[in-house]
């Protein structure tokens, strides 16, 4: 996968994207243009090298935290050394750490109420509660050199699916991909 940034994610179709970084094309621009209009400097390589532009250090962020390959995997992808690799990750999670109160909001009181009421409407008794979690494994059939990696405590390979409910029945969040 040499030259991985400068050649494969720009031929990468939405799904491949998405199923890659586990984030859409369109949230992935969103959030590039708010952390270079927050952070106008790039992240220093080393001597003699170019500067590493921001969606750069993105897009490795989210393979490092998304992908779960070990760190010479991923900094053979991007042609860097493992130390770069974490400091441009490190940058990427502390300007992402900044950003948090601007777009994690929380619930107001009124929200909550509205939510344990609608929960205690469908009959069951869940005091107090604004959505419900579950997951599940979903067996998968692997390569060899994979299996290790998914081989879960119920004796079989799969991935991991987990969905958050909301009390009108409707799904707020649904992940799957995370090893066995």
């Amino acid at each position: 996968m040499d030259r991985f940034f400068e050649e494969i994610v720009p031929g990468m179709n939405c799904m491949q994207f998405r199923c890659w970084f586990c984030m859409n094309l369109s949230m992935f621009e969103t959030i590039k243009l708010v952390l270079e209009n927050r952070d106008n400097r790039t992240v220093e390589l080393c001597p003699g090298r170019n500067a590493m532009p921001i969606d750069k250090c993105l897009v490795m962020t989210l393979s490092f935290v998304g992908c779960q390959m070990p760190l010479y995997h991923l900094s053979n992808m991007f042609d860097i050394s493992e130390d770069t690799l974490i400091r441009n990750v490190d940058h990427v999670l502390w300007l992402l750490n900044e950003l948090k109160e601007e777009v994690i909001t929380c619930p107001a009181k009124a929200d909550y109420d509205t939510a344990a009421c609608q929960f205690d409407q469908i009959g069951l008794y869940f005091p107090n509660v604004l959505s419900a979690i579950d997951g599940c494994h979903l067996p998968i059939e692997l390569h060899e050199e994979d299996r290790a990696n998914f081989y879960n405590f119920k004796q079989y390979h799969s991935i991991n699916l987990m969905a958050v409910a909301l009390s009108d029945l409707h799904f707020s969040y649904i992940f799957a991909g995370w090893p066995g």
